[in-house]
């Protein structure tokens, strides 16, 4: 892309995981654009987690389980009022699909889905990212279909992914992990559905 938009929303309406997994996606666009108003929308079941990534400047929780039609065209209004300059949907979901399309952004990024979306379903976005499924770990996939969105197709960004989040020190106390732990730790999500 040219220049950068003065608002972005990023929608991930998946689980914790997968938000997860979007954090350097995320900061890689934090670093490309870093005057840009930064936005996400995610279950909100997921949302406390965009707190320890105080680089994000607001989170929109969407509802659990999913809002009647009548509720999302709600928020579709709600989010049309923002005046987004960009929406990235990463997932291409059917409801956050159509939810994209409704913000009226001029610039409208989605990862086409692995089933390939539905028909009609790339007229919803102005640009449509074919970034490969189940080939890498997910915080790859993500990352790599930010850098083909931010830098054009077969770009990718340099450097190793980097989850840059800032966890309170007594939050890690208190889930038992000591000083001497830091950095030692790791987080396994056993509900996966990839390996």
């Amino acid at each position: 892309m040219a220049s950068a938009p003065g608002k972005v929303l990023v929608m991930e309406l998946a689980g914790l995981g997968d938000n997860v997994h979007l954090l350097p996606a995320l900061w890689e666009l934090r670093d490309h654009w870093p005057a840009t108003e930064l936005h996400v929308m995610v279950n909100a079941h997921v949302a406390a987690l965009f707190g320890l990534a105080p680089w994000v400047d607001r989170t929109w929780a969407y509802p659990r389980p999913r809002p009647s039609l009548a509720s999302s065209l709600d928020w579709t209004r709600r989010l049309r009022a923002e005046r987004f300059d960009c929406v990235i949907n990463t997932t291409g979901s059917d409801r956050s699909s159509l939810i994209t399309r409704g913000t009226g952004a001029p610039m409208r990024i989605g990862r086409r889905p692995a089933d390939g979306g539905p028909p009609g379903w790339a007229w919803l976005f102005t640009q449509v990212v074919d970034e490969p499924h189940y080939r890498e770990p997910m915080y790859l996939q993500k990352r790599n279909f930010m850098a083909t969105a931010l830098l054009g197709p077969g770009r990718r960004f340099a450097g190793e992914p980097r989850f840059h989040v800032a966890i309170d020190p007594a939050l890690r106390r208190a889930a038992g992990i000591t000083a001497a732990d830091e950095g030692k730790y790791i987080h396994l999500s056993p509900c996966t559905t990839a390996a």
